[in-house]
């Protein structure tokens, strides 16, 4: 009797240091979500009120990056509040591309919450999970697969394998590993972590589309062009239910599915798509910010590396002749001479024709007028540079 009155002593202890950590835990996150409530309203959110900004028309940019300045002033005392605070930050300035600010408030946020949130919880596995998406953003998939397991493990560990956290970070997991795997591992790999998101998750939830969008790229790159473009089409889709026509994401899935498109010559389509991506970023991003550097590659279809087909088409309908850069003749009353000759298989075969003519008729073969040649030799004479031009083909 004495013993099971001890047994249930020692249950009931245990239980009550339980209750009492839990407590704790409680009083504490919830004194976190006060102190990061209170400087977001502090610095960030009242200073774009018309009775607290002393500028009037401030930004909400510039308010933003003051409150930025002072989150080591007001939080200096409250580690937790400021790794939350960070971790938003980063967030944001991954959104701008900002990817330097972005990079130092997640690490300082990853610092924070090891040294001060005890055990591996929650927050941080979110903290490593967003920090692992950043290095694939900077191309860093060697640092990114360590971070995403951890945050991964630390989500399993804590509310199960089938929670949708979890879930969804080994499903990014798996990602950066299929993209260090040969086609015939990667596929096996991507499919079974999109089955298990689109059970445990749901259907349109980011994470799935990022997978069909790169099993689509496996198809591509093996040239299953077809089974590629459905696979665009539908994340596509699924990001227009979800996100809006005019997304980010829905922009890159027409990316992807012009790319499809050009690869199997369906060039007017390809170049519509793109046409409306330029379009629709032209009147949603602002012209300063980094992703209107790459337009051109997008709007130009003939500096497009995955539309060399329809880069070539382009340049030959505009007098051209290939992948090369288009530029001016220097000797336009010349014979033979194009303007905007460059270097591809179609100018090649008109020379040829040319050159056939000529000599049929009893002429003098043309010479090549490319840029690089005629540069080479400047100092030359006319009558010199002709016989010595690399690129002329001479009579038998």
């Amino acid at each position: 009797m004495a013993a099971l009155l001890l047994a249930a002593t020692g249950v009931s202890a245990g239980l009550a240091v339980r209750a009492h950590r839990a407590e704790v835990r409680a009083r504490e996150q919830a004194a976190t979500a006060r102190n990061v409530s209170d400087f977001l309203w502090r610095e960030l959110l009242k200073r774009l009120t018309p009775w607290s900004h002393t500028n009037a028309g401030v930004s909400l940019r510039e308010a933003f990056e003051s409150a930025a300045g002072r989150i080591d002033y007001r939080l200096s005392r409250q580690p937790l509040a400021e790794a939350s605070v960070r971790f938003v930050f980063g967030k944001t300035y991954a959104g701008l591309w900002e990817y330097a600010a972005a990079e130092s408030n997640l690490i300082r946020a990853v610092e924070l919450q090891r040294r001060h949130g005890g055990a591996p919880d929650e927050p941080l596995a979110e903290f490593l999970s967003q920090l692992a998406e950043l290095r694939v953003h900077q191309g860093r998939l060697a640092q990114a697969e360590p971070l995403y397991r951890e945050a991964a493990d630390i989500f399993a560990r804590r509310l199960g394998d089938t929670h949708r956290d979890a879930v969804s970070a080994a499903a990014k997991l798996a990602s950066v590993q299929a993209r260090r795997l040969p086609p015939a591992e990667a596929e096996p790999l991507l499919r079974h972590h999109l089955e298990r998101t689109t059970r445990f998750v749901a259907a349109d939830h980011y994470v799935a589309r990022q997978t069909l969008n790169q099993l689509g790229e496996l198809r591509r790159d093996a040239g299953n062009l077809d089974a590629a473009h459905d696979l665009f089409a539908q994340a596509h889709r699924l990001t227009v239910t979800e996100e809006g026509e005019f997304s980010a994401g829905a922009m890159w899935g027409l990316e992807l599915m012009a790319q499809a498109r050009a690869r199997q010559r369906q060039y007017a389509e390809a170049e519509q798509m793109l046409r409306h991506v330029v379009a629709t970023r032209a009147r949603t991003i602002s012209p300063d910010h980094p992703r209107r550097a790459r337009e051109p590659e997008a709007a130009d279809p003939r500096r497009a590396p995955a539309a060399t087909p329809l880069r070539r088409r382009r340049a030959v309908a505009a007098g051209g002749g290939g992948d090369g850069p288009a530029h001016a003749c220097r000797f336009p009353s010349r014979a033979g001479c194009r303007p905007g000759g460059g270097s591809g298989g179609v100018a090649r075969r008109g020379r040829r024709a040319r050159v056939r003519a000529l000599r049929a008729a009893g002429g003098r073969a043309p010479r090549r007028c490319d840029e690089g040649g005629l540069r080479a030799r400047a100092g030359r004479s006319l009558n010199r540079r002709e016989s010595a031009h690399s690129h002329r083909v001479r009579s038998p």
